[in-house]
């Protein structure tokens, strides 16, 4: 999606005003943020969309954007009307959530965090929680998992009341709460927030039809952004040439 050589570890994100609302004011907050953060490079691109909104598209540093979107928002939430974020990991995996502005306060209406996993589809994050756990685990933790398991991880497909032991990846963006009503409808390991409401939320925030939305939890790790997919169906434009802007310490 990007015309531009990049490294695809990094975070995107996209947010979207109001219509009719100008961008000086939210460029002016994600600049000050950026600032405040060690040596962040964020990179704008301003669109105008058909329906008086302006979109801004942003990559930066992997992890930044989760701060500097809570820095930015407590001081333009007016202005804000959605943010899409993706957190990509290169080919540790990828994170996608969307953020709606309910009433001056973000919500998720939809979640994300896709791993790299076995044909079986057992994480390898998963497999390396059992094999090599990490030293501060408590032990009761670590006693919920059978000695089969222990011995293989794989095993844990054989325990289907373990199975919310398959989702070892919270996600970056899991302390957003959900939207009222939400909940997480789908088995998928890597269904943070999915499901036919969800998708009709997310269908209605952006004004698209929720049959165009993605079937899959899926995303291409090599890819820019790696949920393609999703980015289509909301109606979101590829990254075109050089940003209009270059915000945070590197700018000065």
């Amino acid at each position: 999606m990007f015309e531009v050589i990049m490294s695809t570890f990094m975070d995107l994100a996209v947010i979207d005003l109001h219509p009719d609302i100008e961008p000086g004011p939210v460029l002016a907050a994600l600049g000050k943020a950026a600032t405040q953060q060690e040596n962040i490079d964020l990179r704008v691109w301003n669109h105008s969309l058909p329906d008086g909104r302006s979109r801004l598209l942003m990559c930066m540093e992997r992890s930044a954007a989760h701060s500097l979107i809570k820095g930015a928002f407590a001081s333009v939430s007016k202005h804000i009307a959605r943010i899409l974020v993706e957190v990509n990991s290169d080919e540790f995996g990828a994170e996608q959530v969307v953020l709606a502005n309910r009433d001056g306060r973000l919500v998720r209406t939809h979640h994300l965090a896709v791993e790299p996993r076995t044909p079986d589809g057992v994480s390898y994050s998963f497999i390396d929680f059992v094999t090599d756990p990490p030293p501060h685990m408590p032990p009761e933790v670590l006693a919920e998992i059978p000695d089969e398991v222990r011995a293989d991880p794989v095993a844990v497909l054989n325990y289907p009341e373990l199975h919310r032991m398959l989702k070892t990846h919270l996600g970056t963006y899991d302390d957003f709460p959900m939207d009222e009503g939400l909940i997480c409808e789908s088995d998928h390991p890597d269904a943070l927030l999915d499901g036919p409401l969800a998708r009709a939320r997310t269908a209605e925030l952006y004004g698209v039809a929720v049959v165009d939305l993605s079937a899959r939890v899926y995303a291409f790790f090599e890819a820019i952004p790696a949920f393609a997919d999703w980015w289509a169906a909301l109606g979101i434009e590829r990254f075109r040439g050089a940003p209009d802007a270059i915000l945070g310490q590197t700018a000065r």
